[in-house]
């Protein structure tokens, strides 16, 4: 079921868009799980947007194909630490994190070129797969142990930039084998681009303590073939109100001479 272009967290705690080449793309929505899927095009690069709702600060912990994006680890929604986004602020994830001047671009393309395939240990089950993970500003208290909280000052630590030579394969997506557990498309690393980030040595207030759960989005992506053969990829219900008014209607175009 089409969606539109941005997707909302369980308790509308932050939102989700995909950009390529600064263009939303239009998300699905499967109504068994209700699962969220993007379509991912071969060669296509890509970017992460996370909007804060709330008016409180959080911090945001990314994963694709099970990989952190900030680090050269597994992505861990308790232990990994991620970005801090202010009130009602949008933060960018435009690759993965090389240091902290650059990252490498995320790239559609087959799994056997994405950054799963390329560790020691190929992990591809995960390959195909966005996660988001949100922890909201706790109030601090005189009772608040601060040996729970993370250091900011931790998370760029990668190195990718021994990935770098690995690109893409221009051609499709693999065909289902036995050594395929996940999508039929992964995230390889692309270009090198400017992007800085700046280290924290303050330590946000966060509930990571016994039994605390942050809140979680999972994205899913595959080709267009694959999404039809689920039955997502159905057009949108007509609009009858598509746009916003203008002060000419510009129908006069289509008046007869």
């Amino acid at each position: 079921m089409y969606i539109g272009t941005k997707a909302l967290s369980p308790k509308d705690t932050f939102e989700f868009r995909l950009t390529v080449g600064g263009v939303e793309q239009v998300l699905y929505e499967r109504k068994t799980d209700n699962k969220i899927f993007v379509v991912a095009r071969p060669g296509d690069v890509y970017q992460l947007h996370i909007r804060n709702r709330t008016d409180r600060r959080m911090e945001i912990i990314t994963a694709v194909d099970g990989r952190n994006t900030l680090k050269d680890e597994d992505g861990d929604a308790r232990n990994s630490v991620g970005l801090t986004a202010g009130a009602f602020e949008v933060v960018t994830i435009s690759g993965w994190r090389l240091n902290d001047e650059q990252t490498g671009e995320f790239v559609f393309g087959t799994p056997l070129h994405s950054i799963a395939a390329k560790l020691a240990e190929p992990r591809l089950a995960n390959v195909g797969v966005i996660g988001v993970a949100v922890y909201c500003e706790q109030p601090r208290a005189s009772h608040y142990d601060p040996t729970s909280l993370r250091n900011h000052a931790e998370y760029v630590m990668p190195p990718f930039s021994q990935l770098d030579s690995f690109g893409l394969s221009p051609e499709g997506p693999l065909k289902s084998g036995p050594h395929m557990m996940g999508g039929s498309v992964g995230t390889g690393i692309g270009a090198k681009q400017y992007d800085p980030i700046k280290r924290s040595t303050y330590r946000l207030p966060v509930n990571r303590g016994l039994g605390a759960k942050p809140e979680t989005l999972i994205i899913g992506y595959d080709t267009e073939e694959v999404l039809e053969r689920m039955g997502l990829l159905i057009p949108a219900e007509p609009d009858p109100f598509p746009g916003v008014p203008q002060n000419d209607t510009g129908y006069g175009a289509y008046q007869r001479s």
